[in-house]
């Protein structure tokens, strides 16, 4: 359990938000590019 606690540690949401931030904006940007084509 312990090492399990400390895996979980090791990789804090903080670390993944950025991640997710840049898909966000990435589909942003694939969206827009959509709209402008038509």
């Amino acid at each position: 359990m312990t090492a399990r606690n400390a895996d979980i540690g090791s990789t804090p949401p903080s670390e993944e938000h950025p991640a997710k931030k840049e898909k966000l904006n990435i589909n942003k940007k694939l969206n827009n590019l959509f709209i402008r084509s038509r």
